[in-house]
């Protein structure tokens, strides 16, 4: 496998080991990898830990009897992308059987990293948790880091939440003030949290001031 991250046109592939190493240089930051195996008739390879291929014995079909799951050998080697563009790096799994593949659920909230509100206006928040097989037990509510509660002698605070294939926490704070500003975050029981920073605007003395001009 080989990978290529140039800063204009395509250029000579430099050898790259798909199986073990992550692309991290200045240029770029790749989060993901393409696992993609080579195996020759008669030969074995792993990936992981998993051994995928079985010595090939006279009579034998020319299809192995694969035990496990493994990464298909066909999906292209050579990828080259260019620096602020994405590059996108195929894996293909043959024989999953009655396994499954999981993607790790992450929560996001909606319209971040920045909102902006008018003082007296409703914060209205929502976070979204997907990729769960299961909707999360709970999803707490922080405000500078401090769990938010709905009880407490300000009022005006409220939750709903909808769970389903993608669940959603919608955190509603009426009659925003500035004290109502600063970092919130979401933390639901099977995802990292997500954070979003509420600027609540004095409109009112914007407006005023504009009129005076």
């Amino acid at each position: 496998m080989s990978l290529h991250i140039t800063s204009g046109g395509i250029q000579p592939h430099q050898p790259y080991d798909g199986y073990k190493s992550f692309l991290d240089t200045s240029t770029a930051h790749l989060r993901t990898y393409v696992a993609s195996g080579s195996v020759a008739s008669g030969s074995s390879s792993q990936f992981g830990g998993v051994h995928h291929a079985q010595q090939q014995t006279p009579g034998q079909s020319s299809q192995s009897k694969w035990e496990e799951p493994y990464f298909d050998d066909t999906t292209p080697r050579n990828v080259t992308g260019l620096v602020g563009k994405s590059a996108y790096l195929s894996c293909r799994v043959k024989n999953l059987g009655n396994k499954t593949i999981l993607r790790v659920p992450t929560a996001t909230i909606i319209g971040g990293p920045d909102l902006h509100v008018d003082k007296g206006s409703t914060i209205n928040l929502t976070c979204a948790v997907k990729y769960s097989p299961e909707p999360p037990a709970y999803i707490f509510w922080y405000h500078h880091d401090e769990v938010i509660s709905y009880d407490s002698s300000r009022g005006g605070v409220s939750v709903i939440t909808e769970k389903g294939d993608v669940t959603t926490s919608h955190l509603l704070i009426q009659n925003a003030d500035l004290d109502d500003s600063g970092k919130y975050s979401c933390s639901p029981s099977n995802a990292d949290v997500a954070s979003v920073r509420v600027h609540v605007l004095n409109g009112k003395c914007n407006h005023e001031a504009g009129a005076t001009e």
